[in-house]
């Protein structure tokens, strides 16, 4: 759920804990997103600066460049 918040917020260009926490109270999508959970901006910058997160956005990356290279060779 923290992945797609702050992908999603990127995508948005809010780039702060706090206007993470902000758009998660005041957007739809958002309140889609995190399934009605309202993370404290302490919460979601402790994610962010975890040295595993960067792992994880790489590994994800990775495996979507993969399954979009695969699917385009299978057409």
């Amino acid at each position: 759920m923290m992945l797609k918040i702050i992908l999603y917020a990127y995508t948005q260009s809010v780039f702060s804990g706090r206007r993470i926490e902000k758009l998660l109270h005041d957007s739809i999508r958002m309140m889609w997103l995190a399934q009605d959970q309202t993370p404290s901006y302490k919460t979601i910058n402790r994610f962010r600066v975890n040295p595993n997160t960067d792992a994880l956005i790489e590994s994800l990356f990775i495996q979507f460049a993969y399954f979009s290279w695969i699917s385009c060779i299978s057409f």
